[in-house]
């Protein structure tokens, strides 16, 4: 059996779920990253892709974590909140069918996830969300080290052991703080102070690429998905735009491969 066509049947099978649980508990999230890419570009997953993106306003995020007890059948939600050790920024809706290691320093097990990110405000002017998003930025740094949780494989034969004795020294810092202070820059800071006009997706990939007014999440639409239906902004155009230039255009050949999952550990 292809592992490419069991991950992505089992990704399209847990979006799914989340798409169902997210409406019977009245939560509202957005397709992000690849996945929107995909379902405008390919009707569905990115031929290379291997995870699955959304996004939910704080509020929402904040209900989905007290429903964490509540999940389907099936599925459980990982989040810094309520799971043990666990090393991510965003929280995981894991379906329990296929278990995955991610290749990280040390690799980290967990059920064939949909990533879901908060979403939070930031601030009007550009050079302050450049301070904020570095400030961030930072933190994520620190929390990588802090979990192992890099790629041996994006670091040269002379920058790992550099890496690694960074891990170590960061140790010192407890996990928890860590997730706190984070949780602090993310949603306490720019709610306080910040006009609440603008938002970010602080813990994608794209940096602040990944900002627009609050008037674009107003409006949802269903996009076709691999035959079935999710909901993304409307105006899909603006936030691919911003966030990849041409997005219609594909990426080089060499670039064109999974990036998440490193080896399926059992199914």
């Amino acid at each position: 059996m292809n592992e490419e066509v069991d991950i992505k049947s089992v990704l399209l099978e847990s979006m799914s779920a989340f798409h169902d649980f997210c409406e019977a508990n009245d939560l509202k999230y957005f397709l992000l990253g690849g996945t929107l890419l995909g379902a405008v570009r390919h009707k569905g997953f990115i031929p290379w892709d291997d995870d699955v993106d959304v996004g939910m306003f704080r509020s929402d995020y904040e209900r989905l974590l007290k429903l964490t007890e509540a999940m389907p059948s099936g599925f459980y939600l990982s989040s810094a909140e309520h799971t043990p050790k666990y090393i991510h920024r965003m929280t995981k809706f894991c379906n329990k069918k296929i278990i995955v290691e991610e290749p990280f320093y040390k690799p980290f097990q967990l059920g064939v996830w949909v990533d879901v990110f908060p979403l939070d405000f930031t601030f009007e002017t550009k050079t302050l969300q450049k301070v904020h998003f570095a400030f961030i930025n930072f933190l994520r740094n620190i929390l990588i080290l802090k979990t192992y949780a890099f790629k041996p494989s994006n670091r040269s034969k002379k920058t790992l052991p550099f890496a690694v004795i960074a891990c170590h020294l960061v140790q010192v810092i407890p996990l928890k703080f860590l997730f706190s202070l984070l949780k602090f820059l993310l949603s306490t800071v720019p709610n306080k102070i910040s006009s609440k006009k603008i938002v970010a997706n602080y813990l994608g990939s794209w940096g602040i690429k990944e900002t627009a007014p609050v008037e674009l999440f107003e409006e949802r639409v269903l996009y076709d998905f691999e035959g079935l239906k999710f909901f993304g902004v409307k105006d899909y155009d603006y936030w691919l735009t911003k966030v990849y230039g041409d997005y219609l255009q594909l990426p080089p050949k060499e670039k064109q491969v999974p990036d998440h999952i490193g080896k399926i550990i059992t199914q």
